[in-house]
């Protein structure tokens, strides 16, 4: 399992969800005021398998979110084997949200594995 965590700072973001929906294939999205979780769903022919991604934002102001990207599933054999399938989704997911911050002059900073934890 892959997990990146990030955050995205700027004016009007309510339009992330829906932008970052529209960037994400086989999707599912369940919401509230304070918390959006998406699923997506890939199949990665060198893994032979599907890798799940979710795609947890939390709102922490009007200006504010922090993202966690989550990818496993793509394990094979019987070491769980992804070859470089997890790291690729997560790093694909976050390119979207990128793209999305540099077209909407929002920032996008990430936040390292060691202050994730604290």
């Amino acid at each position: 399992m892959v997990v990146v965590r990030l955050r995205i700072e700027g004016q009007d973001l309510g339009g992330l969800v829906d932008l970052l929906e529209s960037g994400l294939a086989g999707r599912y999205v369940s919401a509230s005021e304070e918390l959006v979780v998406l699923a997506s769903e890939r199949f990665y022919l060198r893994t032979g398998s599907d890798l799940l991604t979710v795609v947890i934002l939390k709102l922490l102001a009007k200006d504010r979110y922090e993202v966690e990207v989550i990818t496993g599933g793509g394990g094979t054999g019987p070491f769980g084997i992804t070859f470089g399938a997890e790291k690729h989704r997560s790093s694909k997911v976050v390119e979207v949200l990128e793209e999305i911050c540099r077209a909407n002059s929002w920032t996008l900073m990430r936040i390292p594995p060691e202050a994730a934890r604290a």
